[in-house]
């Protein structure tokens, strides 16, 4: 039988890394909670493709919210952005190995009609990691 090899969840992977660098804020993954502290972001996989056979290209939404200013969300976002390419000239984010993070949108003021008491800034990412062996 041929080795399985599979995708890793890059969402949760980036979370870990974030929470990490992150403390005054709360950083959550998958699906956007119903409610707010003054600081949060969320990551989310929208999309991506496998590359080659270890290498998938995952397509990821960053909001980050904060219940202050635009400019406190704004420099929040700024930060996870730095954060994120720090990683990415490592190899590692959290327990991801990285090969290579591509801005495709933002950072940019991205109000929520959900949620208009908060200010968010969003980006979204191509993040290209290592699958795993199942």
């Amino acid at each position: 039988m041929a080795e399985i090899i599979r995708t890793t969840d890059v969402a949760d992977g980036i979370r870990v890394y974030l929470a990490s660098l992150n403390s005054n804020a709360e950083v959550t993954a998958g699906t956007t909670p119903a409610s707010f502290p003054l600081a949060s972001i969320n990551i989310k996989r929208t999309g991506g493709y496998k590359r080659d056979l270890v290498t998938d290209m995952a397509q990821i939404s960053i909001d980050c919210r904060h219940g202050k200013s635009e400019a406190e969300a704004d420099a929040m976002m700024r930060l996870v952005d730095a954060q994120l390419y720090a990683g990415a000239r490592e190899g590692q984010i959290g327990p991801l190995t990285v090969h290579d993070v591509t801005t495709f949108a933002g950072p940019y003021d991205n109000p929520d009609p959900n949620n208009p008491k908060f200010y968010r800034s969003t980006a979204t990412y191509q993040v290209a990691v290592r699958m795993s062996v199942a």
